[in-house]
């Protein structure tokens, strides 16, 4: 992840920061999925998403 943001964007905060904002956007999104459906879309692969 660190890698992807640097070279995007010249610069990526440090590790612990990164996780730390993931363990929170999972726990935000995990809590809502069951009131609300929640979209999940994975931007690690490239192309275009594949049905499912």
């Amino acid at each position: 992840m660190s890698q992807r943001l640097t070279t995007r964007d010249g610069h990526a905060p440090a590790l612990d920061e990164i996780n730390e904002l993931l363990t929170a956007y999972q726990r935000v999104f995990g809590s809502l999925a069951p009131h609300t459906p929640v979209v999940t879309i994975d931007t690690t692969t490239p192309g275009p998403p594949t049905p499912g």
